[in-house]
């Protein structure tokens, strides 16, 4: 009779043989060795079924977020803004609305910054809009969304128009021979005849069941400020072009921009972005505070207008600062820092240009570790640490980290920043945020791009108010391990439920990782976004305890997140007790992660101590969870699963489970544009399944993850 040892052999290397074809599945083998098997599911997302389950005019309540929005993990009431400016220094300090003039004219020398190749592409582009047949949003674009829940048609016209605006716009800065500017006006009155600047899905949430805009219910949105803010960029630099064509136009601009912009921030406390209500927040809050400064400083026609406004948008960005962590962690992720962090150097510098220079707090810590997250949280150009619905694989605008860095005095950050290349504006079929992003790169492309000190990595980096960790073994971004690792809780801006969740890559690539998150839908803002399969604990590096994963709410996070750091080694240790509901029968649960750089190690300690046996369930159950882009297959030795390079084929690393225990491989086949983009067409979720005795009531487990030393041949 053959040997058992044997007979798992062959098994093993049918296995490696037959891995790539789908709906694979090896049955487990009685015995002392423990079962390797692989199957496959498609995560296929429906993008037309899930936007119509939760359409409005089927599901007029599924935009309400009743179990997130409740407050901040990390919130702080330190007013910082009003606490250092009081309302009668403001009041004193604030400039004549007259006297703003943060740019030079339309056609200004100072416009030749811009390398000739990059401006003869962009007038190209705005001549092609000359005489241009600006599109009509219909009413049933916006109804397309009340009954199906996509937005789709509606966005094409939308951007399609802001993008031909922006253009002509900035061909006109450039220029300035006023060629341009009719079209300009034409486009300034198609937007101007919009109901309403905001998207359906935001007229949704402010009016469910509406189905359609009305005249006398502005909805202030994120799209809707930055329409009022385009406007306000053409105000600024063609005002004498349009009142000579006719005054009517600035006149039409001012009163939309009112009614959709001003009116509604400066009269309502209710949206739940600018947080009086509720102390939660996130990039809302200096997204739409920026674009609602930059129209007050265009608009308001008199100082005490203007100091209605600036007071205002003090204390609405006081509760956006109040929310972040002491550390200046970004909880919504890096992808998401270019309208929070970022936002937020934009609002105060209007800030301290409307006030002459009086508002400066960037020589307040936090603010200075705001703009350092981007940097503590790189990996590699272009990996990201993407926890929660952040890219995996993200490049930032690098002339807003270069401005921030410079106003924080932060030189690191200038010169990561000074890494990344200067992206020319028609890269992007969207709009480009012509006065906060484009413009800026004009006159400070030259500083940066002669920045030449060199970026120094952090080899440890603890944010222990965010509860986030990253570790590396040494300098060079490209060499070795990198360990990421987070706390928590499970009700974060743009959250996942994650809580003691990890990543880790290998020589600057991928290797454990957080899938992130699909591309957007209806479903993925609303009540149902938790059967959304990325969002869920189980498809983490994360178990499953007795059959339970992660809940999502609030009060479902870390106990305590710790960390050490020396030379020759790392440790992470999550308290995670409490990231589990009643029925995982936790008394107990602690996860340490140990970097060794000396082994060139990461291991992964697992400590469970039960509440009792689980008897009736015969025994308390583990079920861990590892997600990688790599092809697993079995190691050489029992409990080994051998990570290989998706393309290559080649070994890059061994995952060592504990013995004994059954391993098996979901390969998961992508049809997401989003995540298809990170990760190719292909992910793997590694299943490992621990049973315990009925008597039993402690466990420890150790994984470990070491590089591959061998050569592997099919």
């Amino acid at each position: 009779m053959q040997s058992r040892a044997f007979i798992n052999r062959c098994r093993n290397s049918l296995f490696r043989l037959m891995l790539p074809l789908p709906f694979l599945s090896l049955p487990a083998v009685a015995g002392d060795q423990p079962a390797f098997s692989f199957s496959t599911e498609v995560k296929r997302p429906d993008m037309i079924r899930e936007a119509r389950d939760t359409a409005p005019k089927y599901n007029p309540t599924a935009h309400e977020r009743k179990t997130t929005k409740e407050e901040a993990g990390n919130y702080k009431k330190r007013d910082m803004l009003q606490a250092s400016y009081s309302s009668e220094a403001v009041l004193k300090a604030i400039i004549e609305p007259d006297a703003f003039q943060p740019y030079p004219a339309a056609g200004d020398p100072a416009y030749g910054a811009l390398p000739a190749e990059e401006r003869a592409a962009i007038i190209r582009a705005a001549e092609s809009f000359l005489d241009y047949d600006w599109p009509t949003l219909r009413a049933t674009d916006y109804l397309e969304f009340y009954e199906t829940g996509s937005q789709v048609g509606f966005q094409q016209v939308y951007f399609a128009r802001l993008k031909a605006l922006e253009t002509l716009l900035y061909a006109e800065i450039l220029e300035g021979k006023g060629r341009f500017v009719r079209d300009i006006a034409n486009g300034i009155w198609a937007v101007c005849e919009q109901t309403s600047f905001a998207l359906p899905a935001h007229l949704n949430v402010e009016y469910p069941g509406a189905g359609l805009p009305s005249p006398d219910q502005p909805i202030l949105a994120l799209h809707a400020s930055e329409t009022a803010a385009l406007l306000a960029t053409a105000d600024y630099f063609l005002a004498d072009d349009l009142d000579a064509l006719n005054p009517v136009f600035r006149e039409r601009m001012r009163h939309e921009v009112r009614r959709q912009l001003l009116d509604p921030y400066l009269e309502r406390t209710d949206y739940w972005w600018m947080a009086y209500e509720k102390p939660f927040t996130n990039n809302w809050n200096p997204w739409m505070t920026s674009n609602f400064l930059l129209c007050a400083l265009v608009f308001c026609e008199s100082r005490a207008e203007l100091a209605s406004c600036l007071l205002k948008a003090i204390e609405v960005l006081d509760h956006f600062i109040n929310v972040y962590p002491d550390d200046g962690g970004c909880e919504e992720g890096p992808a998401y820092w270019g309208h929070a962090g970022g936002r937020l150097l934009d609002c105060l510098d209007l800030l301290g240009t409307a006030t002459g220079g009086l508002i400066d707090v960037y020589d307040q810590p936090l603010i200075r570790e705001m703009g350092n997250f981007m940097w503590y949280s790189s990996i590699h150009k272009p990996w990201y640490v993407n926890f929660a619905d952040a890219h995996a694989r993200y490049t930032p605008y690098p002339v807003k980290l270069f401005r921030y860095g410079k106003a924080v005095g932060s030189e690191n950050l200038m010169a990561f920043a000074a890494g990344f290349p200067i992206e020319p504006y028609l890269s992007s079929h969207r709009t480009e945020y012509l006065f906060f992003d484009q413009l800026p790169k004009l006159f400070i492309r030259e500083e940066l791009l002669g920045f030449d000190q060199p970026f120094a990595p952090a080899v440890f980096k603890a944010l222990p108010d965010l509860e986030t960790a990253y570790v590396r073994q040494g300098t060079d971004t490209g060499e070795g391990f990198y360990l990421a690792a987070k706390g928590g809780y499970n009700a974060e801006s743009h959250n996942h439920n994650d809580v003691g969740n990890f990543l880790i890559f290998l020589d600057g690539e991928p290797l454990l990782i957080d899938t992130g998150v699909g591309t957007y839908s209806s479903k993925t803002f609303s009540e149902q976004r938790y059967e959304i399969w990325s969002m869920q604990s189980s498809y983490h590096n994360l178990p499953d305890i007795n059959g339970q994963p992660q809940p999502h709410m609030v009060q479902w996070r870390s106990d305590f997140f710790e960390t050490n750091n020396t030379e020759d080694a790392a440790v992470i240790s999550i308290g995670l007790t409490s990231a589990y509901p009643e029925a995982a029968n936790l008394d107990s649960y602690i996860r340490t992660l140990r970097f060794d750089r000396i082994r060139e190690e990461i291991s992964l300690d697992e400590s469970f101590a039960f509440r009792d046996g689980h008897a009736s369930a015969g025994g308390n159950t583990v079920t861990f969870h590892f997600m990688t882009h790599h092809v697993p297959t079995p190691g050489s030795e029992p409990g080994q699963v051998i990570l290989s390079h998706p393309q290559t084929g080649k070994p890059r690393a061994i995952l060592t489970c504990p013995p004994g225990l059954d391993i098996s491989v979901n390969k998961i086949l992508l049809e997401d544009p989003r995540m298809a983009a990170s990760w190719g067409d292909t992910l793997y979720r590694i299943v490992v399944q621990a049973e315990l005795a009925p008597d039993k009531r402690l466990a420890d487990f150790r994984f470990s993850i070491n590089r591959s030393r061998r050569t592997f041949h099919p």
